[in-house]
């Protein structure tokens, strides 16, 4: 057995917990949990205008132990690095029972916190596997990928401590995708941006141009329209809450790049000799 096998198996634990929480995720998708509904009524100031709002109606709610699911990935991805670190090190040296309880694979946003973390582990871990943990850190991640903040050790580490407390929050956001495909009125504007998937959020508001009134032959006036006819396009994503950037990345995409973190980190400490 390799020091890295018991955090191989912590990965593939997490991955099939990642698989189950796609499963799930998409038999939820395919049962149609909501409706959009349009509703439609006058404009208050402009006659000539109309006002449609696209209603949203949940007909199923996201389950709740999606949080527990993800919760399960992040908790093997975690003990997969700190097994990886440990087992390295127990294979080296002799730990102190004090040693033991503190020895953690590192996850550094602060550079300026590096060289003490650096030195506490010198002793007892290989140069090369401690050049390549280096290399990993979440503060050598460039601005132009979002900084150390955005990088998917620290999301990881981030979302770790908080699952300790409490569930990770898991919300249902319409995304930017909403569009009008057709309409028999022309459309003056349409206002839509993200919004949560709650019964009865506005997903979008659409105001149409009414055609002129008609007379009829008895010289009393009719509105030419009963509804205004449109075809919409709309979808929605599943996104996890970011701690500290008070942000928030979809679930699924966030699941893989955790995974697929931790699996490069491993596989580079593997190429190092550890």
């Amino acid at each position: 057995m390799t020091t890295l096998q018991s955090s191989f198996d912590k990965l593939r634990r997490a991955k099939v917990h990642r698989d189950a929480l796609r499963a799930d995720v998409e038999a939820f998708r395919a049962r149609e949990p909501h409706d959009w509904v349009m509703r439609q009524s006058d404009h208050l100031f402009d006659p000539t205008l109309s006002i449609v709002r696209v209603v949203i109606q949940v007909k199923e709610e996201m389950p709740d132990y999606w949080g527990l699911i993800f919760g399960d990935i992040l908790t093997n991805l975690r003990a997969a690095l700190d097994h990886a670190v440990y087992s390295h090190a127990v294979a080296r040296v002799a730990l102190t029972p004090r040693q033991e309880r503190q020895l953690h694979y590192p996850i550094i946003t602060d550079p300026t916190k590096w060289p003490s973390a650096q030195t506490a582990l010198s002793s007892l871990i290989d140069p090369a596997v401690l050049t390549v943990i280096d290399q990993c850190q979440p503060f050598r991640h460039s601005a132009q990928d979002g900084g150390p903040d955005w990088h998917p050790l620290t999301i990881l580490n981030r979302l770790v401590n908080l699952d300790k407390h409490r569930a990770v929050r898991l919300v249902l956001y319409t995304n930017e995708s909403f569009s009008v495909t057709s309409s028999e009125l022309p459309i003056e504007s349409v206002d839509t941006a993200p919004v949560e998937m709650t019964n009865g959020a506005v997903a979008a508001t659409i105001v149409l141009r009414l055609p002129p009134k008609t007379p009829r032959p008895a010289g009393r006036l009719d509105d030419a329209w009963t509804e205004a006819p449109l075809d919409i396009v709309n979808a929605y994503v599943e996104n996890i809450e970011v701690p500290v950037v008070n942000d928030t990345r979809p679930l699924l995409f966030a699941a893989d790049e955790l995974v697929r973190a931790v699996d490069l980190a491993l596989n580079t400490l593997k190429a190092a000799g550890c």
